[in-house]
Parts: structure tokens; C-alpha cells; sequence
């Protein structure tokens, strides 16, 4: 019977949402306000910079120089299929 139970329990599906957010000592509760609530949080904290208008980095290392890649053909094929993303995120 305990796995019964067990597997009624975990096929349940109740919904969970965002807990009530607490602000100024006074709780919120409907989704629209904690929504309104939130928003203007984050807007508050996130700057909108103007793209023209930001400094360039001084860097220590040096800027790494154009190279020509002269090998077979097949090999060529394979380094320009090469996604140094993919594999440093596998």
C-alpha cells in the first residue's frame, strides 16, 4: 500500500507560483501586483547606457594576430567547422 501512495503523491500537480513578496512590511499577493512589484525592482537596478558613449578597455595582453591556415583540404574543412563554444559548453 506506502507505494500506492508514493506514486499518487508524486503525480500530483498543484500549481506553486511565486510566494507572497513582502515590500515596505506589507505582503502582496495577486499575480499582477507581484508582477508590477518586480518590475520596478529590476528597472531600478539596470541602467540604460547609451552604446555610443562607452570607454575602451585598456588591456595588458596583446591583441592576437591574423594567421593563414595553409594544409590539406580536408584538414581546412575541419577547422573551419571548428565551434570553440560547443566544445568548452559539452
Amino acid at each position: 500500500m506506502p507505494e500506492t501512495t508514493t506514486t499518487i503523491k508524486s503525480q500530483r500537480r498543484e500549481p506553486i507560483g511565486i510566494t507572497p513578496l513582502k515590500v515596505n512590511k506589507e505582503q502582496i499577493f495577486s499575480d499582477n501586483d507581484k508582477a508590477n512589484c518586480l518590475n520596478n525592482y529590476f528597472s531600478s537596478v539596470v541602467t540604460n547606457e547609451r552604446l555610443d558613449n562607452i570607454p575602451k578597455l585598456e588591456s595588458s595582453y596583446p591583441d592576437i594576430l591574423m594567421f593563414t591556415v595553409t594544409a590539406d583540404p580536408g584538414v581546412f574543412k575541419l577547422l573551419s567547422k571548428f565551434n570553440p563554444i560547443k566544445i568548452y559548453w559539452s
